[in-house]
Parts: structure tokens; sequence; C-alpha cells
């Protein structure tokens, strides 16, 4: 489902950005805190949602719904408030994008393998797995209780030793790298920089 708000007019390409994770780390609380702040400020913010799983986003009974239970591949819709068209088939993230052109920025949840700048949660130590397989992440967000040194924790003295493995590794990834790293509990400090990223992207 893409919603249609174009303006052709706008030169300016919008900000997206990938908030990444494993499941239940956090990313649709965090995605829709940010909505609420940029929209605050009023930004134009979109959002895609990967889902890997099967979904339906009409209702049953509904003449949209009638319509694609009858075998129609795309089937749109308009009202005074809003406008949605209903594909049958998978759309890649630069084709949903493109229905997004009008906006300031983008949050992406999902489609890990993209190239665009991610923000990356990390819950449990083992998850920093996910850094060996990214490409573009330019922030790290933890959990409380996901310990890394660089954010001013200690490791206790009898964690096993593949979790310190793990925390080192993540203390080693942000800081070498020099990619920003936060505590997922800092909002404002991660809204302050997605909003200093928006605007270095639009010099």
């Amino acid at each position: 489902m893409t919603t249609s708000n174009s303006n052709p007019s706008r030169t300016t390409s919008v900000f997206v950005l990938q908030i990444v994770g494993f499941k239940n780390s956090g990313k649709t609380t965090l995605t829709a805190e940010m909505i609420r702040r940029f929209k605050g400020l009023g930004f134009k913010v979109g959002t895609v949602k990967h889902d890997a799983h099967h979904f339906t986003i009409d209702t049953p009974g509904t003449d949209t719904w009638k319509h694609q239970q009858a075998g129609a591949d795309v089937t749109a819709i308009s009202s005074p408030e809003r406008s949605a068209i209903m594909r049958n088939s998978p759309e890649p993230l630069h084709g949903l994008l493109a229905q997004m052109a009008d906006m300031d920025i983008v949050f992406v949840e999902g489609f890990k393998h993209e190239l665009y700048p991610k923000l990356v949660l990390l819950k449990e130590p083992e998850d920093i797995k996910l850094l060996l397989t990214l490409h573009a992440v330019a922030a790290v967000a933890v959990w409380p209780s996901f310990c890394i040194p660089a954010a001013n924790c200690v490791v206790p003295s009898d964690t096993p030793q593949p979790i310190t493995d793990h925390v080192s590794a993540a203390a080693s990834f942000s800081l070498e790298e020099d990619r920003k790293l936060f505590q997922l509990e800092d909002l404002t400090g991660i809204f302050q920089w997605i909003h200093a990223q928006l605007m270095k992207h639009r010099e």
C-alpha cells in the first residue's frame, strides 16, 4: 500500500534513514517517537515497513476488499482525506520511496541489505553480529541491558567470555569507525542527531 501525495516540482531529495534491528528491539517504538518529534517541527514524514510475512491492510467486506478478492492486481481508493494504492505484488524499496518524493524524511523499518544510512538497535550482546552484515551503519543505539564500555558502563567480571567478546567488538566497531553511539533511552540525543543528518543532507 502506498500513499499518493506527490509534488513533481520538489527538487530536494528526500532523506532516508533505515531503523534496523532484530525482532522486539524497539524499531517501531523509536520510529513512532521520531515521527512525533519531526511532525512537531512541521516536517513532512514518510515511513516504510518491511514485512517478511503475509499481511492484509484492507478490511474484509469493503468494496476495495471485494475488488481484490475478485482478482484485481491493483486497487486504488481516494477520499477527501487520503488515498491509497494496493498491489498484489511485492515492491522494491526504491519503488516505494518514489511515491514519497515530497517528504522531508522517510524512516524505513527493515530492508537490512539496502544501502541507505542506518541506525542499528542492539538489545542483546549477541545482536552485535548484525553489524558484521550491514552496510552504511551511521549510528548504533543500545538498550540499557546491553553494556558497552564506550557507553560508560562496566561489564560484570562473571560475564561469559563469548558475550564479553561481543561487547568488546561493539565498542571497537562504534569508536574506531567513528559511528555515533547512543543509549536507546536517549531519545532527545537520537532526535538531534537525525535532525542534524537531515540538515546536512539538504546542504
